[in-house]
């Protein structure tokens, strides 16, 4: 009996120098984790990049006037009743094909009869110099702090960004209906329009806003290949239409959604409170130093071209939880922007071609003859230039895609599964026979 007392004794001594050197040894880890997370944060607030979502919605005042925000919103409820009234229009295989009905264009101009107003608004907006969010001051009053908040403001964030792309939606229906009653010039300027609020709604905080402005300038980008194709426009509406094309810089949204992105993860971070329990900071601390560290990384390669990042087998695979699960959506936005970019430089190339003298009698085309900047004319995936083809109904330009192999300029495809197929603008498809009854 003794002798297992005194089993028991040294046991519990052990135990007890054990508990004390991994004690002493989480607070080492702990003291080292967090100052490495320390200096990581500090380096972001150094930059004078946001740390939070509060951070992030501090935004500089501007009068109204200037903010197109505030002309978008004072637009909603009519796109919304125009959406409304139109939606159905897309469920239509000649309207979707390119070629409405007679009735099709009726429905689309009553429309926007009905609402007058909303045209010069979302003009009014795309006209504006700045473009800072608009959240409704009740519904932010609610969130309060940490832990509730980023959920809340997630919450709030997709009632606005899932209506993000009805504003370019309808002026794409417009645009349509200006293009079949032969007025190209001003479905041009719609055109242009759809393109300029793209470029503001990129300031929407975090990557889902972000692609939102991706989809609406792809809308812009090709409703515009679609006026270009359909017949002559104006030297004015193309001198327009290119500066407006040159203004865009890519790299320059992504990487405020990217810096954005981490402002909204670092406060999800936060409403995990056990992660700031002394007894578990050494482990989640370099989960946050490797998001971070991950972040950052994306963001300084924001500025290099596609073609010149290192290749994925070259990159280390992230090591911590959140970075790994944040990896492919950031890479996806990557991929997005290039083909952004792909589809803005074709139809630059388009406009180009057609002001030569009689486009129509040109053998090939001569990227460097084109008297735009060389990377205007590059295939962003590549670096090389655009593929350019001359078909019957009018000009092809692509670039290859995130494959990298020219597959023969097929810019379209049934299956929504195919990825060999290349990303760029073409003729409009010719209208269907219509069967002899």
């Amino acid at each position: 009996m003794k002798r297992f007392k005194k089993i028991l004794k040294w046991t519990g001594i052990a135990l007890g120098v054990l508990v004390a050197i991994l004690l002493i040894i989480n607070a080492v880890l702990v003291r080292i984790t967090d100052s490495r997370l320390e200096k990581q944060l500090a380096a972001i607030r150094e930059a004078g990049d946001p740390l939070s979502i509060a951070e992030l919605l501090d935004a500089k005042a501007i009068p109204p006037e200037q903010n197109a925000a505030v002309y978008l919103d004072r637009a909603r409820d009519g796109v919304r009743a125009i959406r409304k009234e139109l939606d159905a229009l897309h469920d239509s295989n000649t309207y979707e094909d390119g070629h409405p009905t007679e009735a099709e264009l009726k429905r689309i101009q009553s429309a926007f009869a009905a609402y007058p107003n909303v045209i010069p608004l979302l003009e009014q907006a795309a006209t504006c110099h700045e473009y800072v969010p608009q959240f409704d001051p009740k519904e932010l009053a609610q969130i309060g702090s940490p832990p509730p908040y980023p959920d809340h403001f997630l919450d709030i964030f997709l009632s606005r960004v899932n209506g993000g792309r009805e504003p370019t939606r309808t002026l794409a229906n417009w645009a349509v209906w200006l293009r079949f009653h032969d007025r190209r010039d001003e479905a041009m300027q719609t055109c242009i329009t759809m393109l300029k609020l793209s470029r503001h709604v990129e300031h929407e905080p975090t990557l889902m806003g972000y692609l939102v402005a991706i989809a609406c300038r792809r809308t812009g980008v090709c409703e515009a290949n679609d006026v270009l194709q359909s017949g002559p426009v104006s030297n004015e509406s193309r001198r327009t239409l290119e500066e407006e094309l040159a203004r865009y810089e890519a790299a320059a949204g992504y990487r405020r959604a990217l810096v954005s992105e981490r402002a909204f993860g670092l406060d999800n971070f936060r409403t995990f409170t056990f992660m700031d329990w002394w007894i578990s900071r050494a482990f989640w601390n370099p989960e946050k130093s490797e998001y971070l560290e991950q972040l950052g990384r994306y963001i300084t390669e924001a500025d290099q071209p596609f073609f010149a990042l290192p290749a994925s087998d070259d990159v280390a695979s992230p090591r911590g939880i959140f970075s790994g699960l944040i990896a492919p959506a950031i890479s996806a936005a990557r991929v997005s922007t290039e083909r952004s970019l792909a589809l803005t430089r074709a139809l630059r190339v388009l406009n180009a071609l057609q002001r030569r003298p009689e486009p129509e009698k040109m053998p090939a085309a001569d990227l460097s003859d084109l008297g735009l900047p060389k990377d205007a004319v590059t295939d962003p995936f590549t670096g090389k230039p655009l593929l350019v083809k001359k078909l019957p109904e009018g000009w092809l330009i692509y670039s290859v895609d995130d494959n990298l192999q020219d597959d023969g300029g097929r810019i379209d495809s049934d299956d929504p599964g195919e990825r060999k197929i290349d990303i760029g603008l073409g003729p409009i498809a010719p209208k269907p026979e219509t069967p002899e009854p």
